[in-house]
């Protein structure tokens, strides 16, 4: 009787997934489930209801299905959130360790360059104007911004070296 029911009703069961999946394949696996649910209701099954039955089970299905898309979305949604946050948060650390590393080279360094860094990497001001305020010339002030600048890559890019292999990591 099953396989008569199968017969008759697999195509039209088929198109009625089919229509609410838009996925061929998946409307074929859901129709080889729904007869397969169809089986634990053997004692029920007469001739007259089996169809209805078997299009209740499809329906339940589908609803089922959504149900489960939806969730599954959220948690998507959910995950994403969390590793954005967390990719933002873990640059953030970073970019503090990276500005903790620049300070602290920046208090090594001779008083006059650590001034004129500031003053062009702080407060904005370019090299006219730390010229003037600082009474030193034009050149002066692009001399200890190049020497300044390139120690502070130098020790910054040292010291995550050396925290990257102590960590067992290589850059």
């Amino acid at each position: 009787m099953i396989e008569k029911i199968y017969r008759e009703n697999r195509e039209q069961l088929k198109w009625f997934f089919f229509r609410s999946l838009a996925d061929e394949m998946k409307a074929e696996d859901m129709v080889q489930d729904a007869f397969v649910r169809l089986l634990t209701y053997t004692s029920i099954i007469n001739e007259e209801t089996v169809r209805s039955l078997l299009f209740s089970i499809a329906r339940s299905m589908i609803i089922d299905h959504a149900r489960h898309l939806t969730y599954v979305r959220k948690a998507n949604k959910e995950i994403s959130s969390k590793i954005e946050n967390y990719e933002y948060q873990d640059q953030t650390v970073e970019f503090k360790e990276i500005e903790n590393l620049e300070l602290c080279r920046l208090h090594e360094l001779p008083k006059k360059q650590s001034r004129v860094y500031e003053m062009y990497r702080y407060e904005g001001k370019d090299a006219d104007h730390i010229a003037k305020e600082l009474c030193i010339s034009k050149r002066t002030v692009e001399f200890h911004l190049r020497v300044s600048r390139k120690s502070v890559r130098q020790y910054v890019a040292h010291e995550l070296q050396y925290q990257a292999t102590a960590s067992g990591c290589t850059l």
